[in-house]
């Protein structure tokens, strides 16, 4: 047992020295070239924010990639096979794009492919087509019915319940929207005169633009009169 050790013992200081023995310049094109035999396939995507919802933008060998995880890079064998397939249509909280282009590696927005010996980059360019519009209101006291209508929006009626409401809308569309002025709660009546976003207005028209929110602001509210007891 005594010999095993002192064996083993000898075999590791032989190895430090050989280790020493080799320039620091070496040493570090060694690790350098460790494990970067296999060339890179990067995907890279263009047009679309980072969003944090989890919306799928590339099937990679059958596994969903989704915006966060761009720039995306793997790296394989030589001559293995490997497939490929973004989304056509791609939704998120900011708004929603079309595929409009691919280049780089591959002009196709899908493909089965074989990997070759260097490196490779594909990029996808998403254009926007529609914008995402929040509809709100603040400053409403709980005594206001959660039944009041206090949005019209396109000609259909919104509920305080269904607050905040968010759709999305055609790019260079106009819509039509406006806020019920005063607010009948049942202690107080609530007034606005102006909204907060991508509209000061309470009403009218708006061409959509981009993505974003119109919020109400209703003032501090007053007595209700329904709500008075009069004197006998």
């Amino acid at each position: 047992m005594k010999t095993k050790i002192y064996l083993l013992a000898v075999a590791a200081l032989v190895i430090v020295l050989i280790v020493n023995s080799i320039p620091q310049s070496a040493v570090s094109q060694f690790i350098i070239c460790q494990g970067s035999n296999d060339p890179t396939f990067t995907f890279n995507v263009e047009g679309i924010e980072f969003s944090d919802w989890s919306t799928p933008i590339v099937t990679v060998d059958g596994i969903d990639y989704t915006i966060d995880s761009f720039p995306l890079s793997f790296n394989w064998e030589n001559e293995t096979v490997h497939s490929y397939v973004f989304y056509e249509t791609v939704t998120t909280d900011q708004g929603k794009f079309n595929l409009s282009q691919v280049s780089g590696f591959s002009n196709e927005s899908s493909l089965i492919f074989t990997m070759p010996s260097e490196n490779c980059n594909i990029t996808a360019t998403y254009t926007q087509t529609h914008a995402r519009i929040t509809f709100n209101a603040t400053g409403l006291g709980e005594d206001v019915p959660e039944s009041t209508i206090v949005l019209t929006l396109e000609g259909v009626d919104y509920t305080l319940s269904q607050l905040p409401f968010s759709t999305y809308f055609e790019l260079n569309r106009t819509i039509t929207y406006v806020f019920s002025e005063i607010i009948q709660g049942y202690s107080y009546v609530y007034t606005t005169t102006h909204c907060e976003g991508l509209a000061e207005n309470i009403g009218g028209g708006l061409t959509v633009a981009q993505s974003g929110s119109i919020t109400a602001i209703y003032g501090t509210g007053t007595v209700s009169y329904t709500h008075l007891t009069l004197p006998t």
